[in-house]
């Protein structure tokens, strides 16, 4: 009787723990995508993704996004594909240097399905030094249409600072400036000896 007594226990057990396993195996979540960067030329657009654990129902989201400000310079944080389809709309205010708050919400109880729920503009002043720069996802929390927590997890990015791309390409483009340079004086030098343009003669 003890026996069978504690292998039920046993079994109970064994379920539970297979179910808080399944569980925690599971949950939504709020991720910045990784991206690269020029010092000092134009923006980069990085998408802010929102996936959602099958059974779960997100209607709005808050989260911190962490950076180094000497580095990246947040110009705007826009509303995604998937909140504005929603009907929520994307706010967002400097707490600190380097780390501002976002918020996804909207007057009304439509929930979100996964995808971009916004996208994160910034730029790399000129002279950064190249690497690596950690954009972290901090105090992520999603709600229901009732206001409820969903549980959620926090994907951090990496943005990749490439000042070796810039130089790349003010070489190649005054190369490509040499080149067209050359080929116009030749070009000029033959049409004068061939008498085409006259005014040539003149210079």
């Amino acid at each position: 009787m003890r026996r069978s007594s504690a292998l039920r226990w046993s079994a109970a057990w064994a379920a539970i723990c297979l179910i808080g396993i399944s569980a925690s195996g599971y949950a939504s979540s709020v991720t910045i995508e990784s991206a690269t960067a020029i010092p000092g030329f134009g923006t980069c657009n990085i998408p802010v993704t929102l996936g959602i654990d099958p059974g779960e129902q997100v209607a709005g989201a808050q989260w911190d996004l962490v950076f180094d400000s000497d580095v990246i310079t947040v110009k705007s944080i826009e509303t995604g594909s998937v909140a504005a389809a929603a009907g929520k709309s994307v706010s967002f205010s400097t707490i600190e240097a380097g780390r501002i708050r976002v918020l996804v919400t909207g007057l009304n109880m439509n929930v979100m399905s996964s995808g971009v729920m916004a996208i994160v503009t910034i730029s790399v002043p000129a002279g950064s030094p190249g690497g690596d720069q950690p954009l972290d996802m901090e105090d992520a929390v999603l709600a229901d249409p009732y206001g409820v927590a969903v549980p959620c997890v926090a994907g951090s990015g990496t943005l990749t600072v490439d000042d070796a791309a810039l130089s790349a390409g003010l070489d190649t483009g005054l190369r490509q400036c040499l080149a067209c340079c050359i080929l116009l004086t030749l070009g000029m030098l033959y049409l004068r000896r061939q008498g085409k343009m006259r005014w040539l003669h003149r210079l």
